[in-house]
């Protein structure tokens, strides 16, 4: 139902999905999952409609929240922590279920860094929407000025590009999303995986830095052609 409806889900219930997605995905889903979902919604709906003058709107808001945060054991809140329920079912590959959250970008990173943290296998194509998504939080963080979640995508990212995994995503590939992004460091560190001597360089020189310029030292110490050309 989730495969085929998902999307639509999605829509009514986006955080409450992903909690079953992700139990689905790690392997601890449990058929109490659906029933504590259509509990809630019904809840809210109840709440909803039953809302009278006088405080009725805020005591069905009170009691929507409340239906929601206890629709799951673990919802998507804990999201980035290891999974530590006991498994209770065979884990569905996560692809079955990505496409479901693209109008959701943000729950769709949240569940495929959760699996990723807990080892569900990802296909190349959902590592690379993992890192792509990852580097624009990274750069709305730094561009809003939230230095707290900049400094977790960025972590995050450089994970990515340096993991065991990362040859999933492919050098060029990977390099292309972090020029989108204007991640300087991922671009230099690929630079320097791919041992492009020109990028590096002018990296190097646009970065000014200390470090950078030890670096250049030291590759035209070890290739005397570089201070030719």
């Amino acid at each position: 139902a989730l495969v085929k409806h998902g999307a639509a889900l999605v829509r009514v219930m986006p955080r409450e999905t992903a909690g079953i997605v992700v139990s689905l995905c790690v392997g601890t889903y449990s058929p109490m999952d659906i029933a504590n979902a259509a509990d809630a919604a019904n809840t809210i709906n109840t709440a909803t409609s039953g809302a009278t003058a006088g405080g009725g709107e805020a005591s069905a808001t009170t009691k929507s929240t409340s239906a929601a945060s206890k629709l799951l054991e673990h919802p998507p809140t804990t999201f980035g922590t290891d999974d530590d329920r006991p498994k209770t079912s065979e884990p569905y590959p996560v692809h079955l279920f990505a496409s479901a959250f693209l109008e959701n970008p943000k729950l769709l990173r949240l569940i495929l860094a959760h699996c990723n943290r807990n080892k569900c296998p990802l296909t190349p194509s959902l590592r690379r929407t993992l890192l792509e998504l990852t580097l624009a939080e990274w750069n709305h963080a730094k561009r809003t000025g939230d230095t707290e979640v900049e400094k977790m995508r960025r972590k995050e990212a450089i994970a990515s590009l340096t993991d065991s995994h990362s040859a999933d995503i492919g050098d060029y590939e990977a390099l292309v999303l972090v020029q989108q992004a204007n991640f300087a460091e991922g671009e230099l560190l690929i630079y320097e995986r791919l041992q492009m001597v020109p990028m590096l360089l002018a990296r190097y020189a646009q970065d000014g830095g200390e470090r950078a310029r030890r670096q250049m030292l030291a590759m035209c110490q070890s290739d005397p052609e570089i201070l030719a050309e």
